[in-house]
């Protein structure tokens, strides 16, 4: 459903008086749809958008967001391949999945884990996978799309000694782990007090999930 006349108008108010922020444009993306990519890229082009980093003290790169926002609108989750080759891309796409909280979003999130060529692309990736997997309102996924993202985080769980990798890929499991994920979290070095009981609350997620 495209957006209505309203929400338009909020977010022009906004982009004239420089508050338009990323989460608006994420908006964008959850509730939008194609007719809207065309809207969303004028007011971009009208109010020059930047492209470059953002960064400590500076305004967020709203034009790379409206870029990514608009793939999305146009071609759901596949429109992102193009956007996640680009330099630096991938933290864009993590982040607009992680806001838009689909089946897809984790199987593409999944597709990309398989791919990733850094560990700060896996985190990333983890990270994302967390957000969308680990709370009540997560989406129930086919069969296919877990297995895959659940094989990504067992991955991420052994081979990344960050404490951070290491909880973010536990936090995941709690909401996709299966009988599987049980020894790999029980075999994971302890993690610091900072995420102290994130494991127990997988393993009792996982196993109370188990028994169903």
């Amino acid at each position: 459903m495209a957006l209505t006349a309203a929400r338009w108008k909020t977010l022009r108010r906004k982009t004239v008086t420089r508050d338009v922020e990323v989460e608006d444009l994420l908006e964008v993306a959850r509730l939008g749809s194609r007719a809207d990519a065309a809207g969303l890229r004028a007011l971009a082009a009208e109010h020059r958008w930047s492209r470059g980093r953002g960064g400590h003290g500076r305004r967020p790169p709203l034009g790379r967001w409206a870029d990514v926002v608009c793939a999305f609108l146009e071609r759901g989750a596949p429109g992102l391949d193009a956007m996640r080759r680009r330099p630096g891309g991938l933290a864009f796409c993590c982040g607009l999945l992680a806001r838009v909280q689909t089946p897809a979003s984790v199987a593409w999130l999944a597709r990309a884990g398989a791919r990733a060529a850094t560990r700060a692309d896996a985190r990333a990736i983890a990270d994302a996978l967390n957000l969308i997997c680990s709370f009540k309102a997560a989406p129930v996924l086919p069969p296919a799309a877990a297995a895959l993202a659940r094989r990504f985080l067992h991955r991420q769980l052994t081979r990344d000694p960050s404490p951070h990798a290491r909880a973010s890929a536990i936090c995941a499991l709690r909401g996709i782990g299966d009988h599987t994920s049980l020894p790999l979290i029980a075999a994971a070095p302890p993690l610091p007090a900072i995420y102290r009981g994130v494991d127990r609350l997988a393993v009792r997620a996982i196993t109370k999930r188990s028994r169903r």
